[in-house]
Parts: C-alpha cells; structure tokens; sequence
C-alpha cells in the first residue's frame, strides 16, 4: 500500500514498500516526489505498484508448481503426514491448473474462475476447504517475498451452512442398549471404548499396550493411523490431540483380559498380526451390533459413536473444556460449534445460577 504525503503545494512525496533486503533483511521503500494534483501522485503510485508486482520476484520464472514444492517441504517441518498428504491431494486435483502459470501472473480473478467451477459440482465446505489451502499456500509466498500480496485476498467463496442431519448421535436410551449389544460382540470393546472415549477411530486402531496404564487406569494417545499408507504413525492430528484419558472400571477389567490374551503389541491387531484392523472390518461389527441393539439409523458411522460420545457429555453438563480436551479438539470454541445444536440446553447451568440471584434478592427484601 503506497503512502501519499504532502510536501508543499502541489508537491507529494509518493513512499511504497518494496520487501526486505535478503541480505540485511531491513524494509526497504521506493519514494519519489510529484509535482501536480494528488491524483497524478495517486496515478503513480498504481503505475508503480503494477510493474512492481509482474516483476517482484527475483526469479521471475519460479511457477506456482515450484513455489507449492517448497511450501509442502516447508510444511513437512510442522504439520503431521496425513495432513501433508490431504493438501498434496487438494493440489493435485484442483491447484494443479495453475502448475505452470508464473506465480507473480497469479490474480484474484484466477482464483475467482477456478473457485466459481468448483462450486458448481463441490460441496461449500469442501470449497471452502480447497480455498483455505490455495489462501495458506500463498500467504505463505508472501511471507518469503515471492510476491507481493495475497491473489486470494477479495474472492467470494460460497457460504456454508451446517446441516442438521449431518451428525446422528445416539440419546442416553440407545447408548445404553449400545452397551449391552456390545458384551457379546468380538469387537464390542473396541466400540465401547470410542464411546466412552470419544476417540478417533483412527487413534484406537494405533492404540498400543505401551499407552495402556493399568496402574493408573489411562490410556495415552499419541499414534494415528496413515490414511495413505494405511501404517501406525508416531503423531495425532494435532499437538492438542496428544492426551491422557481416563477410564472407567468395566473398560479397565475389559482391557486387563485382553491383554493376557495379547501376542501383539496392537490392543486391536487385524487379522494378520502386527497390523492393524481395516475399516472395513469396525464397519461390519457396528452394523452387527447396532441390529442387535435394535437401533436404527441410516449411514451411521463410526465417526458418531465419537459424536455421541460429546453430546451425552455436554448434555450431562460436563464443562465443555473438560469435553474438549477428551476429545482432542484444538479449541473449546471448535466444541461449541460443532455441538451446540446437538445439545438440549448448554446454558441450562447459566441460567439456573442467574435464578439463584433473584431468589436471594426476595429472601432479602421478605426479611426487611
């Protein structure tokens, strides 16, 4: 953004930043001074900025598909692989338009087209996801010089609404009954403990005997499993998702006869040893034991035993940090939003302290 400042009459000093020094690192700015109205400054000042950009990079031909190589690398430093691996597929699929377009070419109205023709045929939330990596990507660029501003900047992404239907939680009632289905299944443990838990299923499948504490009656969870290579990896999906969870007695007791049993190191191998168990095969156990429970429910996933496993708590009025943080979430706020509809009444605690106030105001007034 130029700066536009009065010298005198009819005189203005036009300063714009130019980026930093590579060798200093110092902000460096070209300045010069106009003679004339405001407007002729102003003129220069988008002339400038115009030619400035189309030739901002020092090496004028590095291509989108050369600057996405050098963010991914960048990101393998902090990000776990399954998240690396979903953002190389997103560029793949859709970025790769751009592969060998010269990043300084790159402008909003690009983004714009490619963002118009995915909504025609993608949901909005996954649009929205596609456009929040392009956004990352190219922030980034900026952050390391490669261009001057963010082409994302100003484009409209369809609006996304949550639909209500999306998530199907089991109630108190079925959760029960869940339970007892459960004793008598092969794998009923393994459902039990996501619903009690509230873990990914991704985290159970990597749970391993060296993260169950008996002594402690816990369990660790710090692995996950690959959705490409589908093999155990040493990290969650996020830092917050590396947590201590509590379990209940029966889980415990469970867990303990298992184990003595165990010749694996995983609490839930496969069918071959030493590797873990398919979807496929969690799938078909929840099928046989929601049938068997007498609940039915179109497409239940797996998934919703975690999301009932947040619904029954927060409706038992569990704090929802204390919800979160069982969860994994990144954030008691990420909690709210996605259970708030789910919920019978959040702020029921809220209000029945607020109740209490007026209560004893009428006590002090009947005294007086």
């Amino acid at each position: 953004m130029a700066q536009i400042i009065k010298r005198g009459v009819n005189t203005w000093q036009v300063r714009i930043y130019t980026g930093r020094d590579r060798k200093t690192n110092k902000r460096q700015f070209h300045t010069k001074t106009i003679h004339g109205t405001k407007k002729d400054a102003c003129l220069y000042a988008s002339e400038y900025e115009s030619n400035h950009v189309k030739g901002y990079t020092a090496q004028k031909s590095i291509t989108i598909d050369s600057a996405w190589k050098r963010y991914i690398t960048a990101c393998a430093i902090k990000l776990n692989p399954n998240t690396i691996h979903a953002r190389q597929n997103i560029f793949n699929k859709h970025i790769s338009t751009f592969s060998k377009l010269p990043l300084v070419e790159l402008t909003t109205l690009d983004i714009q087209s490619l963002i118009n023709l995915l909504s025609n045929d993608i949901k909005p939330n996954t649009v929205k996801t596609i456009y929040g990596v392009f956004r990352a990507f190219l922030n980034q660029c900026v952050a390391w010089d490669l261009i001057i501003k963010n082409p994302c900047v100003g484009v409209i992404i369809p609006k996304v609404t949550r639909h209500l239907d999306s998530i199907k939680p089991l109630n108190s009632e079925e959760i029960a009954r869940f339970m007892v289905a459960c004793k008598s299944h092969k794998y009923g443990l393994f459902m039990r403990l996501q619903l009690l838990t509230g873990c990914r299923t991704s985290e159970l499948r990597a749970l391993c005997w060296d993260c169950v504490n008996f002594a402690d009656s816990t369990i660790l969870i710090k692995r996950g499993v690959n959705t490409k290579t589908k093999k155990i990896q040493d990290c969650t999906k996020n830092d917050t998702s590396k947590r201590i969870i509590k379990l209940d007695e029966i889980t415990l007791l469970s867990l303990k006869k298992v184990k003595l049993a165990s010749k694996t190191e995983l609490v839930f191998p496969g069918a071959i040893p030493e590797h873990v168990i398919t979807i496929d095969t969690l799938l078909k156990a929840l099928k046989q034991i929601l049938k068997i429970a007498g609940i039915e429910r179109d497409h239940f996933r797996l998934y919703d035993l975690r999301h009932s496993c947040a619904t029954y708590l927060l409706n038992a009025g569990v704090p929802v940090k204390a919800v979160s943080e069982r969860l994994g979430h990144a954030s008691s706020k990420m909690t709210l939003d996605i259970y708030t509809h789910y919920t019978s009444d959040l702020n029921g605690p809220l209000y029945n302290a607020l109740s209490k106030i007026d209560e004893e105001t009428e006590r002090l007034i009947s005294n007086q």
